[in-house]
């Protein structure tokens, strides 16, 4: 996995040796090379003759356009340090953690339930791979059983996390302010862990010849792994600050069910998210689930924070009629941008 090999970058005086996601530096480079040769930013916001003097500069994209802008305003915070940053799905192995947290300052990144791109890096990758390789060996089933019952299973192995909450009236799957329901919680993990149980052994047998082949395997997967580098072993993260928005429930009717069942289970119809605010290396591990390439979709993730913002809205609206909230206020910074 050579894909996360990482490039020197510029990004302060004080941290000379800082490193980005290689493909997106270089074409960084090109941009603000680009940029200061025709000079368009100086003829728009910069000097007395400018068009737009009293315009800040913002930069906005999704997934690789979401890296790229990130890094592009670490050079071009020089002539604009009013610049702000919002970034789309980017991907986990943009930056140097200590890039990540000064891009803090100007930065907010969205990431989407169980999107894929933010989670990718080569470690969370050999991690996802030793993982199922480890599950494949403990497996005591033929492996076709184990497929039917993944893909004609909605609620994976039975277990529906919305279900497991309840508000104050008792009515299930609404994201509001939740309690857990103890006894639904506890039903849940008895029927995975009796799934588990019939499923996989304790511990993988060692004289199979498949462990043998695995362990011959990994063996040589450390040795690749050591002979890297720093560059190409070194961890990194998203962005600035990181807005997870989560899914917390179900609204579930006639119409998301068809929908779920034409798509296998990779439409969002019907699903209720809420946003959280989340550290930068929270996202370490790739989420398996049907929806890991869906949630990545730009129209996805602008029609989920699009709808956040209106409820948030709504409800400032309504704390305002109430003599709660102050009519000023945005929405948008309700959600945090």
């Amino acid at each position: 996995i050579e894909f996360n090999f990482a490039d020197k970058m510029n990004a302060h005086p004080e941290w000379p040796q800082q490193y980005g996601f290689s493909g997106v530096v270089a074409c960084v480079r090109n941009i603000y090379d680009d940029l200061q040769r025709h000079g368009w930013l100086q003829r728009l916001l910069l000097g007395h003759d400018a068009q737009y003097p009293t315009y800040s500069l913002r930069l906005a994209g999704h997934s690789l356009g979401a890296a790229t802008a990130a890094l592009l305003s670490f050079k071009l915070r020089q002539d604009h340090p009013d610049v702000r940053v919002y970034s789309y799905c980017p991907p986990g192995c943009t930056m140097t953690w200590e890039m990540a947290h000064l891009a803090q300052e100007w930065t907010t990144s969205f990431v989407l339930d169980s999107d894929i791109v933010p989670r990718l890096s080569a470690l969370a990758l050999e991690h996802l791979r030793d993982d199922t390789l480890n599950l494949l060996g403990r497996i005591k089933v033929p492996k076709y059983h184990l497929a039917g019952a993944v893909l004609g299973s909605e609620k994976h192995c039975g277990v529906d996390p919305s279900s497991w909450c309840k508000n104050a009236n008792g009515n299930r799957n609404v994201a509001s302010v939740h309690e857990i329901d103890a006894e639904r919680l506890q039903d849940g993990v008895r029927n995975l862990t009796q799934r588990l149980d019939a499923t996989l052994l304790d511990e993988a047998p060692e004289t199979t010849t498949f462990q043998r082949q695995l362990r011959r395997f990994l063996r040589l997967q450390s040795h690749v792994r050591s002979s890297r580098g720093a560059a190409r072993s070194m961890r990194m993260y998203p962005p600035g600050r990181v807005v997870h928005v989560i899914k917390t429930g179900d609204k579930r009717n006639v119409c998301s069910s068809i929908q779920k069942c034409m798509t296998c289970c990779t439409s969002n119809a019907g699903s209720l998210y809420t946003p959280v605010w989340i550290a930068n290396d929270d996202l370490n591990e790739i989420v398996v689930s049907p929806t890991m390439v869906t949630d990545h979709f730009v129209d996805r993730i602008c029609d989920e924070l699009e709808k956040l913002a209106k409820n948030m809205d709504d409800s400032v609206l309504a704390e305002t009629e109430h003599g709660v909230a102050d009519a000023t206020t945005s929405p948008i910074d309700h959600l945090g941008v």
